[in-house]
């Protein structure tokens, strides 16, 4: 049986899945380098 591919663009934006997720770890970076610089001080 044949699988369809189905494209899902999340939030109805018209970026590639590849934007999108670059746009996410882009937007994530900067508290994940702060906590993480954080965590590292305590231990």
């Amino acid at each position: 049986m044949a699988e369809s591919k189905q494209v899902v663009k999340p939030y109805g934006k018209k970026e590639s899945k590849k934007e999108e997720v670059g746009r996410m770890f882009d937007s994530i970076a900067p508290t994940y380098d702060l906590l993480n610089r954080g965590y590292l001080l305590w231990y």
